[in-house]
């Protein structure tokens, strides 16, 4: 009696000590959109395993056929084809474990675009450990987060010097030619062509386009004799720039509409002729008859 009574306790501790064990296991804890939660289907799977994310399984492929396709491979742990609880159809992928990563370079490589059912697979390495609470990458978007307020710092500082140099601002994008013709006064190289510098707006826009009444007063009282439409040189340089524009009309060139009206009747008296084969299919009926 006392040898089972011993017995007894013997399998109760190994129990316990599982019980233990299990518990003791630290739980996957995921986080994803700032949101954490408790991922319990993790635990079926082996630690510091390679996993393999497998795409396009249609909804004949389970968990089995996957399996026996990865078999193959001597590492070959588990897999597992993850399907919706509602109406238990797949969602399209699964994933497959291996312990060696020499497999998992083989797999990635072999069995990626071969047919598991009715469809080619996309096979790629899965990034689960990404998700996971205290995975690198979630570390540094929490760094992130909090060294946030340098770049906004350095922006400010940005904003500030474009704010007191910037004068206006161009609604439709520029090549980088025209930087050193908008932005005098601005050495930053990455910025915007779009921006006009304050000293570039007085020297080019205010003192050039605005000084084009100024040019023609002078040229009025300087070229009294001569055509100032030819001399004008801001006008000369809005009509390059401007090849849609109608060059201005001579007003001392009236046309003659006499001339004009009876050469147009001369065209017309041209074109009035007389066709030598009209009716010839009634002449021709005639003379068969």
């Amino acid at each position: 009696m006392r040898e089972n009574d011993n017995t007894e306790q013997q399998i109760s501790d190994m129990t316990t000590s599982k019980d233990e064990k299990s518990n003791n296991k630290k739980p996957h804890l995921r986080k994803a959109a700032g949101i954490v939660w408790k991922d319990p289907t993790l635990d079926e799977w082996p630690e510091n395993d390679f996993r393999i994310f497998c795409g396009n399984l249609g909804n004949e492929v389970s968990s089995d056929i996957l399996a026996n396709a990865f078999r193959k491979y001597k590492s070959f742990n588990m897999a597992k084809v993850i399907r919706d609880k509602r109406n238990n159809k797949t969602k399209g992928y699964g994933f497959v474990s291996l312990s060696d990563p020499q497999d998992m370079l083989d797999a990635l490589k072999t069995m990626n675009n071969k047919f598991i059912g009715n469809r080619p697979i996309t096979v790629k390495r899965s990034r689960w450990k990404d998700r996971e609470m205290n995975s690198q990458k979630n570390k540094d978007f929490d760094n992130f987060l909090k060294n946030s307020q340098l770049p906004t710092k350095k922006f400010r500082k940005f904003k500030k010097i474009v704010n007191n140099n910037a004068k206006a601002k161009i609604p439709f994008p520029l090549t980088y030619k025209f930087k050193s013709t908008l932005q005098m006064g601005m050495d930053i190289e990455l910025l915007d062509m779009k921006f006009v510098s304050s000293l570039s707006w007085y020297v080019y826009f205010l003192v050039m386009f605005g000084s084009s009444g100024l040019i023609s007063i002078i040229d009025y009282f300087v070229l009294q004799d001569k055509d100032r439409s030819q001399n004008n040189a801001m006008d000369n340089l809005m009509a390059t720039h401007n090849p849609l524009a109608k060059p201005p009309g001579n007003m001392n060139n009236i046309p003659d509409l006499r001339k004009f009206f009876n050469k147009k009747k001369e065209e017309l008296d041209n074109v009035k002729y007389e066709f030598l084969l009209e009716n010839i299919e009634c002449e021709l009926l005639q003379k068969w008859e």
